[in-house]
């Protein structure tokens, strides 16, 4: 079964087409869509390291300071946080029953909201909606990387066997991966008044043509596979233990940007929703924006003012749990060595292939043995490295508002799940 959008445009005026507006539109939109790209690169950046500690991947794969094959263990500081918070988020929401009330406001619409409420429960019970799964990732995305988007549009589920069903039709709620939503620079962080907002999609080839005939796209023979996988994406399959999927350059970048753009030439913007793709730079669909505003809604876990992209709990925590984790391997270290020790003897008093164990009878060339045959001490046990990481811990979890094992919420924690 697939998830096919099918924007309510059959009742809309139709966007009249040439292939001047076209090309206008697609110079115009290539552009913003390649310097929005460019322009948060650096968050981008942000987004894999914050993936790559809550993984808790060694930065790097061999530690060698202060000595070779030194302890290499990431300590997942920020993900225990970040897991507390997205646990009591989805118990806030999900265990309230029913999760959204209908009340009537005025006496003569009673029975109405009976039935409405009748009708809310049904979709929440058979998740119709999608709700459940689209906000178990959104609030992941939420918390590890501070900003989480909902995509809201109107689909058909296709099923094709022996014969051609459509199973159901009408609004369904997806999670959007931040990397997939392409938003405009110098965004103030109202994604319903910016220039444009593109929302990114990757179609197989069978997935492109099926959407092309049922949206009725045009150039679609022009479509391209991809040049090049997406960063971004490719890091977190990584990190995430997964080998990249070789057959990659079957995929299509389809992108459906909903943007105010003057596409007829008589100055004043159309609110619209071109749908194109991005490595041919051809416009496959032009429409008036079918929905009475842009189906996507962010989710930010700490909002950065006047920007489009809030701060996340590994965000948060970068810096100290890269402290924790250089005072933990240290720490490991420190008591494998205060553990061990060192041998030194009087020249030619034992054999240079000496191996010591339990047991082991070393006969030595000297009168005074205690004097022939010594062991030094290689460290001695430090207790403040214990403390210090205590402290760090402590640190974390005052900046997003947990109490680490007991739950935020039930101390009263400074954090709105």
């Amino acid at each position: 079964m697939r998830h096919v959008e099918r924007h309510p445009i059959d009742k809309m005026p139709k966007v009249e087409r040439t292939e001047e507006r076209d090309k206008r539109c697609v110079e115009s939109l290539s552009q913003d869509i390649e310097d929005a790209l460019t322009a948060r690169r650096p968050i981008e950046g942000k987004w894999i390291e914050a993936r790559r500690q809550y993984e808790a991947r060694p930065k790097r794969p061999i530690r060698d300071i202060p000595v070779p094959n030194a302890p290499n263990i990431e300590v997942p500081v920020g993900a225990i946080l970040a897991d507390d918070l997205y646990a009591q988020a989805v118990d806030t929401l999900f265990t309230a029953s029913p999760i959204l009330t209908t009340r009537a406001t005025n006496e003569r619409f009673v029975e109405q909201a009976k039935s409405m409420q009748n009708f809310v429960d049904r979709l929440v019970e058979k998740d119709l909606l999608g709700l459940r799964s689209a906000a178990n990732t959104t609030l992941l995305d939420d918390t590890q990387l501070g900003s989480g988007f909902y995509y809201i549009p109107y689909i058909q589920n296709v099923v094709k066997s022996r014969v051609h069903k459509v199973t159901h039709r009408g609004p369904q709620i997806m999670s959007l991966s931040p990397d997939d939503v392409i938003i405009t620079p110098g965004s103030r962080g109202n994604l319903q008044s910016d220039r444009f907002v593109g929302l990114r999609f990757w179609y197989t080839k069978g997935e492109v043509a099926e959407r092309a005939r049922l949206n009725k796209w045009t150039n679609a023979d022009k479509i391209q596979p991809l040049g090049r996988i997406e960063p971004v994406r490719l890091q977190y399959e990584k990190d995430s233990s997964l080998t990249p999927n070789p057959l990659w350059r079957e995929l299509y970048e389809i992108l459906d940007v909903y943007c105010f753009f003057d596409y007829d030439g008589d100055g004043y913007d159309e609110d619209l929703l071109v749908t194109f793709d991005r490595h041919s730079r051809t416009v496959l669909a032009v429409h008036f924006n079918p929905y009475d505003k842009r189906p996507l809604v962010p989710m930010r876990f700490q909002e950065r003012a006047h920007m489009p992209y809030g701060i996340g709990v590994m965000e948060m925590t970068q810096q100290l749990q890269e402290e924790v984790t250089e005072l933990h391997c240290a720490n490991l270290l420190n008591v494998f060595l205060a553990n061990a020790r060192i041998f030194v003897a009087a020249q030619g008093a034992v054999p240079e292939d000496l191996a010591i164990y339990p047991g082991k009878v070393i006969p030595v060339n000297a009168t005074d043995v205690r004097g022939a045959f010594a062991q030094l001490p290689m460290a001695e046990v430090n207790p403040s490295a214990a403390q210090t990481q205590s402290y760090a811990i402590s640190l974390a979890e005052r900046r997003v508002g947990t109490s680490g094992t007991q739950g935020f919420l039930a101390k009263g924690g400074s954090r709105t799940p």
